[in-house]
């Protein structure tokens, strides 16, 4: 199969080695996924280490969790839990505990000097009960990666640039426009938390990855036992969202879409112009070697644009020397040919002359034959050199 004249050509070559500037966006969408790995590895350490040391500071400590005062009413632990669910960062997820969320003004009050905005705590006892819950996950949807300014370049990115970094990031909530927040569903936290607590309360320490409803971001949740001497009172687990590290990546991700872009379209016309300028010139230095030498084989020209100090300019200038040179052979050759004939011509007209005084003169019969085939060869000498 004999490949069209283009796909031949130096500019399809470059132009097949400029799309191997596709291959830095790749590289870089990888280097920023060992990232994402490497934030996640740091952030499920420093959880972890964070539930260790709230692990220890609730433990033995046996005031925290003793048993329920029986003195106190039905009506009485309702009011606390009450009251306790509306002061909470979390009041969806405390009641959907229902009964079983019986805070603990002690540990609430621990928790609440370690708890952030964008972390959840809770303490379970060995009854599953929640004695206490801190914090909430709640992640408020901003624009958090909006493009500065106006003009084209943003209507551009945000057209264009987005779409591609949300199709490879996976996360389209990370770039929606609302304002509104958005939480885990209450029932799935509590069937993931009492999961882990349970694992917790055999003394299995333990860490889960889980992502939250309608993709809207990955928790962290890790969880760690209570001890009181040798046994297991209860369980902390500590809960936190991945949107920093999220927000780290996107930013990164767009950050390297953007650049890639612009230095591919940079490099892309670049190349493809050098392309097409080193093909001019040598379709030009073919045209001119072409045209420097006539149907006859006679040197009519000279190659021209010589004064490039790169390969093509070596090249018209060794050709444009190589063009001279023959241009001095053939003119020696035509010289040599014109004075060859005018030696030549003296000798013969001599012979002739010879022939005619001896025609002239009494011969034998005999040796006219003779006389006239050297008078014969005479004449096609005489032919041959006016042809010269």
């Amino acid at each position: 199969m004999v490949l069209p004249s283009f796909f031949r050509s130096i500019r399809a070559k470059l132009l097949l080695i400029a799309l191997l500037l596709l291959l830095i966006p790749f590289i870089g969408f990888r280097f920023i996924q060992e990232m994402d790995s490497y934030l996640r590895e740091g952030q499920e350490q420093v959880l972890v280490s964070a539930a260790k040391l709230l692990s220890a500071t609730l433990s033995d400590r046996p005031q925290l969790f003793h048993s329920i005062d029986a003195a106190i009413t039905r009506e009485e632990s309702e009011r606390r839990r009450l009251l306790a669910m509306f002061s909470s960062a979390d009041p969806e997820t405390a009641a959907n505990l229902g009964i079983a969320y019986v805070p603990s003004e002690d540990i609430e009050r621990v928790l609440n000097v370690v708890a952030n905005s964008a972390s959840r705590i809770w303490v379970v006892n060995a009854h599953s009960q929640v004695r206490g819950l801190a914090g909430a996950l709640n992640t408020r949807r901003t624009n958090e990666t909006a493009v500065a300014g106006s003009g084209w370049f943003a209507e551009v990115y945000l057209r264009v640039f987005r779409p591609i970094v949300r199709l490879v990031a996976a996360d389209p909530a990370h770039f929606s426009q609302s304002t509104q927040s958005t939480t885990e569903d209450a029932g799935v936290a509590k069937r993931a938390v009492m999961s882990q607590v349970d694992r917790a309360l055999v003394g299995e320490p333990n860490a889960h990855w889980r992502r939250m409803s309608e993709g809207s971001g990955v928790i962290l949740s890790v969880a760690q036992p209570i001890w009181q001497a040798d046994n297991i009172v209860g369980a902390v687990v500590l809960e936190e969202t991945t949107r920093n590290s999220q927000s780290i990546k996107f930013a990164a991700l767009e950050s390297l879409l953007a650049t890639t872009v612009i230095v591919f379209l940079v490099g892309f016309v670049a190349l493809l112009g050098f392309a097409w300028r080193l093909a001019f010139r040598v379709r030009r230095l073919q045209a001119e070697a072409d045209a420097a030498i006539d149907s006859h084989g006679r040197i009519s020209g000279r190659i021209s644009g010589s004064g490039s100090d790169d390969e093509i300019g070596a090249l018209a200038r060794t050709l444009d020397g190589t063009l001279e040179r023959l241009s001095r052979y053939n003119d020696y050759l035509e010289q040599m040919a014109a004075r060859l004939s005018h030696e030549l011509r003296t000798p013969v007209a001599v012979v002739r002359s010879s022939l005619d005084n001896l025609r002239q003169g009494s011969l034998p019969e005999k040796d006219r034959v003779y006389v006239d085939r050297a008078d014969e060869g005479v004449k096609r000498l005489s032919a041959l050199i006016s042809r010269m």
